[in-house]
């Protein structure tokens, strides 16, 4: 079941809360003083230690990077339904070119499809021609227009 754009909405609002809660939460963790990886009068307990934070850290990073590409993928789908009705209406007017194109082409006619030498009509119907070679085209294929 597709999300409508309410709930993805909400959603998003809740992921923008979650990211700002975990960027203020990013830096906290950064590491006092240097880190000694010897054994010159540190003692385990605190590389023990040091070693958790460093663990956190790099957790907290990880949750915050799922939750920016998270974030990012619901952009993405809100950005999507909202250009629904302009993607309708374009290809709705690409289609409208394709099939008045299309009608312009009668049996004899030499059609350049795909790249190659043109190749002769020898049968059209309502939908679709037919090659001197036999191989058959819809109108869509005829004209590469990306809709």
């Amino acid at each position: 079941m597709a999300a409508t754009i309410t709930q993805l909405e909400a959603r998003r609002e809740a992921l923008q809360a979650k990211v700002a809660k975990l960027e203020a939460r990013l830096g906290r963790d950064e590491i006092p003083g240097t880190y000694v990886t010897g054994r010159d009068g540190v003692p385990a307990r605190r590389h023990r230690q040091l070693d958790r934070q460093i663990e956190r850290s790099i957790d907290q990073a990880l949750e915050y990077k799922r939750a920016v590409e998270d974030l990012q993928s619901v952009e993405g789908k809100i950005k999507v339904i909202q250009q629904r009705p302009a993607r309708a209406r374009r290809e709705d007017l690409v289609h409208r070119a394709q099939e008045e194109l299309f009608t312009r082409i009668n049996v004899g006619d030499l059609v350049k499809v795909g790249g190659n030498n043109p190749v002769e009509v020898a049968r059209k119907n309502r939908k679709s021609i037919t090659t001197s070679n036999g191989v058959r085209y819809g109108i869509y294929e005829l004209f590469g227009i990306a809709s």
